[in-house]
């Protein structure tokens, strides 16, 4: 009887099936939070679900807590994701993480709070040198969402200041990126033109490369995914 919206999932060297989503809770009190559980045995029965780290809310109890991605490498679980709290009547990404398999999280915590902006539907991955990631949507220089990222040496105790991956382009958002050797690639979509359509650009050497279309048609093109096979070949749909 409580919504269950927007899961993640991801599977460990052990083949144990770890799944992110937010949602309601039987105690109305607690609102919107994320939510965690994790299966041994392929799916057949789960462990009961826990909020891995709660967040109080902005106010008037809005919680606000949506969009959850989940990240595995070896015994260490990386979730991400936009809520308000407290102090932020605007989403912030947060960040949690677990050491030991998902048994015990840390508190969470905002990775670049900016008070004035919302932050919106972030993407994490892993580069080659076990760096983190992140990447999200938001209008931090002016009107237009614009995909941003920023990369933690840390396992996410600090993060370095955000870049803009979409410059030049209009309205920017939902990412989804993939490793490619020692290289990452992130897509996309971008209004541009009056009609959205998927972009992409490569990371190498510290730096973004001038975005560019995947294909471009006469529609309208959303959400897309990238992900890469054991040649660094890189597939996209949308």
């Amino acid at each position: 009887d409580i919504i269950q919206r927007v899961p993640s999932i991801a599977i460990d060297a052990s083949d144990v099936i770890h799944v992110t989503w937010y949602g309601l809770t039987p105690n109305e009190s607690e609102g919107r939070q994320i939510k965690y559980a994790k299966s041994t045995n392929n799916g057949k029965n789960w462990s009961e679900a826990v909020i891995p780290s709660l967040v109080e809310g902005y106010k008037d109890n809005d919680y606000w807590q949506e969009h959850p991605q989940i990240l595995v490498k070896g015994n260490n679980l990386y979730i991400v994701w936009e809520g308000k709290d407290e102090k932020n009547e605007e989403q912030q990404v947060k960040f949690a993480k677990s050491t030991n398999g998902g048994k015990t999280w840390s508190q969470w915590k905002n990775v670049q709070p900016g008070e004035e902006n919302t932050q919106s539907r972030p993407y994490l991955i892993f580069d080659s040198n076990n760096n983190l990631n992140l990447f999200m949507y938001s209008s931090r220089e002016n009107d237009s969402q614009q995909i941003w990222h920023s990369v933690s040496a840390d396992q996410g105790e600090t993060w370095n200041d955000w870049t803009k991956v979409s410059d030049g382009l209009g309205d920017s958002r939902h990412a989804s990126a993939t490793l490619m050797g020692s290289k990452i690639l992130t897509a996309w979509r971008s209004e541009f033109n009056s009609k959205s359509q998927i972009y992409f650009s490569i990371y190498s050497e510290n730096n973004w490369s001038k975005p560019e279309l995947v294909m471009q048609n006469d529609n309208y093109q959303f959400f897309p995914v990238v992900g890469t096979n054991k040649n660094n070949d890189v597939a996209v749909t949308w």
